[in-house]
């Protein structure tokens, strides 16, 4: 069952709650059978049999229940970012990510990101795709023509200031994209091991983890959820990867 199966269900098992609530309220028949409740003799009865109950009472039991139903339905749809964060497991797997090569020298990645979710996010940039710092935090795989493996590029590690600066979020509409670029800086990418010696294509691809992805723009994000970011409830975290492609030469 999917996470909006399960919400739905949900919704569906309190309603159906409510209304047994509303039935046995209505019901004269059943409700008068507690009159017939076994009680010591020369005692006051427990419970009232709601059949004797005044009519005003009943219709304010009734109203009430049919007002708690309303509110119920009320809060599912004036609150869509949260329902979709509790609901949308697969939140993650909308987000695309996309490489392609936007100049040759130096070689440069044009890195795309695209919403394909119906609601906003907001992605913590952090070893993201959008993190400027991708290619020192090892997220761009280099292969050259030949080789088995991707080349093992020099890495850093950062140390974070938190919470996140508003910088840092970016919140991505339903179906629309960010960009960013990527140069393969000759200090990290040597040309030499880039293009080997015969200056052939290299294949590049983006592969890691996304840090924290909140289903809400945000500025609908609390200060709670910030100083926690990766362990948020209200947060996704997981993996990425790009289409791969091949690099060429000036």
């Amino acid at each position: 069952m999917s996470g909006v199966q399960k919400k739905a269900a949900w919704v569906v098992s309190n309603l159906c709650c409510l209304v047994c609530i509303c039935v046995c309220i209505c019901n004269r028949d059943l409700t008068s059978q507690l009159h017939h409740i076994h009680q010591p003799p020369h005692t006051t009865p427990l419970l009232r049999p709601m059949s004797v109950w005044p009519r005003p009472a009943r219709i304010a039991a009734l109203f009430a229940a049919f007002l708690a139903i309303l509110l119920l339905l009320q809060r599912q749809a004036t609150n869509p970012p949260l329902t979709a964060a509790m609901a949308s497991p697969d939140v993650l797997s909308k987000l695309g990510v996309s490489v392609s090569q936007s100049a040759a020298s130096p070689p440069t990645l044009a890195v795309k990101v695209v919403n394909g979710n119906d609601v906003p996010v907001t992605v913590l940039t952090w070893d993201s795709p959008l993190d400027p710092a991708a290619l020192s935090l090892g997220l761009v795989r280099v292969t050259p023509t030949g080789a088995a493996a991707p080349l093992e590029l020099p890495t850093l590690m950062f140390r974070r200031i938190m919470p996140p600066a508003p910088e840092q979020l970016v919140t991505i509409e339903p179906g629309a994209a960010v960009e960013r670029e990527i140069v393969l800086r000759d200090e990290v990418v040597p040309a030499d091991k880039l293009f080997g010696s015969g200056g052939s294509p290299a294949r590049v691809a983006l592969k890691g983890r996304w840090t924290c992805v909140w289903v809400k723009r945000r500025e609908d994000i609390s200060d709670e959820s910030l100083d926690r970011t990766s362990g948020a409830d209200d947060a996704f975290e997981g993996e990425f990867e790009s289409n791969e492609i091949e690099v060429k030469k000036a």
